[in-house]
């Protein structure tokens, strides 16, 4: 999608791999799953120390939707967003920020929130990182930055997303009682970028990789003569049952 952002990049990816756990898990929502984003409220010239943040609520498109027909889907609802922000003033939308995160906690609080449905599904945070410039430890490089949040009332998923160089690292927290195999969300998320990016490439991979192991390996040089190599000595039963009870431990 043209003119996209980043962080509606980062939604539709988010939103994909989302649909797909569900779906795993014989799951389909009836209604787009919905992110909560944190947004700055601070403008440029603005030094102070006081937080200026509140958030805004974005739809990560149809349950079915197709790739990149969802990030045109999350790129409509996110500038919809951004327009209803921009015809709040900064204290209208901080105080709205505290009355919705108040009264999550009053419910949480009471144990009330079991009986209220949220009306955001995951709080997704882009959090600006060091930039281009190289970042040393002890004279070691960092290579990543994985950032861990925290739980707010009434979410069972944070992703938070942390820029380092050219590349963006995520950080998934998720509730363990809701979420028991957290690490499928994010292989999906991995897959569906790689998804966007070929189409991004039009159709053409980043690098190609070997299909298998064997295609990667180079080809043996052929040997001179007539040698012919001995067959390879049949294993023994006992040494066969060893290696097949070895392959299923675990299952």
């Amino acid at each position: 999608h043209k003119g996209c952002t980043v962080n509606e990049v980062v939604l539709a990816i988010i939103g994909a791999a989302l649909n797909d756990y569900l779906a795993e898990h014989h799951e389909k929502p009836r209604e787009p799953l919905v992110a909560m984003c944190p947004v700055s409220l601070r403008s440029q010239s603005d030094d102070s120390a006081k937080t200026q943040a509140s958030a805004v609520h974005v739809r990560l498109g149809a349950p079915d939707a197709p790739l990149e027909q969802r990030l045109e889907q999350v790129v409509e609802s996110s500038r919809a967003a951004k327009e209803a922000v921009s015809q709040l003033s900064s204290e209208a939308m901080m105080d709205y920020g505290v009355v919705i995160f108040a009264m999550w906690e009053l419910l949480s609080r009471t144990r009330m929130d079991q009986f209220v449905t949220p009306s955001y599904n995951v709080l997704v945070s882009n959090v600006p990182g060091p930039g281009d410039e190289a970042m040393y430890l002890c004279g070691s490089k960092m290579l990543a930055s994985y950032p861990i949040s925290a739980f707010l009332p009434g979410i069972n998923l944070n992703t938070t997303v942390l820029s380092h160089g050219n590349s963006l690292d995520f950080g998934l927290l998720g509730d363990k009682h809701v979420l028991p195999d957290l690490d499928l969300v994010a292989q999906r998320m991995l897959h569906h970028f790689d998804t966007l990016q070929r189409q991004v490439l039009g159709g053409k991979p980043a690098a190609a990789k070997p299909t298998s192991r064997r295609a990667g390996r180079k080809a043996a040089p052929k040997t001179r003569g007539k040698t012919v190599a001995k067959p390879a000595p049949k294993p023994r039963a006992r040494t066969a049952a060893k290696r097949a009870r070895a392959a299923t431990t675990g299952k």
